[in-house]
């Protein structure tokens, strides 16, 4: 509904001021691409387990990937238990979840930092078959370790887990 109060400005400025005015909205300073399989009915999904043999690390030496992925299961059993799903062994999950990690090509030894992306992934526990996945940018910080990259580490699984409305 239209503010009374603004229609003498919008009739003395003309119709084009209210246009670009109305379209004008703040870009997102965090980008998720989320997809998934609409044909999977996941409305009965309540357990979950991590897949770690379909994990796939940075391909740089300079991260310590053990404790990246201690970070990202921790990160996402407490968004996935706050939205009500239980972690179980393998052979019992209604679906699995597992990490993909990217990193810029000519990232070497020397680099400081280097752009990257990652994803959650989500398959079906019985099928195998694709059900979700969210990707998101990411900066790395050779060095980078302690509260500061848990934090980072556990809201960059926040942000993409939290799209995850299929489940």
């Amino acid at each position: 509904m239209l503010n009374p109060r603004l229609l003498p400005l919008i009739c003395a400025c003309g119709p084009g001021l209210f246009v670009l005015s109305a379209c004008k909205s703040e870009r997102p300073t965090e980008f998720v691409n989320v997809a998934f399989t609409i044909s999977v009915d996941a409305d009965d999904y309540k357990t979950w387990s991590f897949d770690g043999a379909a994990c796939e690390d940075f391909d740089v030496d300079w991260i310590n990937h053990g404790a990246l992925r201690s970070e990202m299961i921790e990160s996402i059993e407490g968004v996935l238990s706050e939205l009500g799903h239980t972690r179980v062994t393998g052979d019992e999950a209604d679906f699995l979840v597992s990490y993909e990690f990217w990193i810029e090509p000519g990232t070497t030894r020397a680099t400081t930092s280097a752009n990257a992306k990652g994803s959650i992934v989500i398959r079906d526990g019985d099928t195998g078959r694709f059900v979700w996945r969210a990707t998101k940018k990411a900066t790395l910080v050779r060095g980078e370790g302690g509260r500061n990259r848990v934090n980072k580490v556990h809201v960059f699984v926040e942000t993409m887990l939290q799209y995850v409305t299929k489940l």
